[in-house]
Parts: C-alpha cells; sequence; structure tokens
C-alpha cells in the first residue's frame, strides 16, 4: 500500500490523500502507514517528500452517504406530487 501511495501523490500530487472503505476498520492503520511511509522516504533518501495521508470521517459507511447525497441531489429535479 505504501508503494502505491507514494506513487499516486508522486504522479497526482494531491493536497492531501484520503482513504476509506473497508480498510480503514484495521485499528492502527494511520499509524502503520506513516511509519511505513517514513521507512520507505529514509530508504529512498527522499527528504522533501511528506505525503498527507488521512483516514475518511465516515470510514467504511463513506460510499453509503455518498450514495444517499447524490440521491437526495438528483430528487431535488424531479417534480414530487403534492399530497392532500
Amino acid at each position: 500500500m505504501t508503494l502505491g501511495l507514494y506513487n499516486l501523490q508522486f504522479m497526482l500530487d494531491p493536497e492531501k490523500i484520503i482513504l476509506g472503505g473497508g480498510v480503514t476498520a484495521k485499528a492502527g492503520l494511520k499509524q502503520e502507514i506513516d511509519r511505513r511511509m517514513r521507512l520507505f522516504c529514509e530508504a529512498m533518501k527522499l527528504t522533501d517528500f511528506d505525503p498527507i495521508i488521512e483516514i475518511c470521517h465516515f470510514k467504511n459507511d463513506a460510499n453509503l452517504i455518498g450514495a444517499v447525497a447524490n440521491f437526495l441531489e438528483k430528487q431535488k429535479n424531479i417534480p414530487m406530487p403534492e399530497c392532500a
């Protein structure tokens, strides 16, 4: 995962990388990623490379919340029948 995150940061240069989904259920994931990234950067002698990697607030539910938000947004464009 560290190499993938490194490649993502190096190629796209995002302000930060936010992880979500099932992988975020693992306890200590953020600390482990930070540790491995630090070791990787030391091994590659990267002194000015410090990607910001965070865990999504909603973790594994992020996709469900996004789906509901998308559904509600699309409902704004559908005329709703009036209730008596």
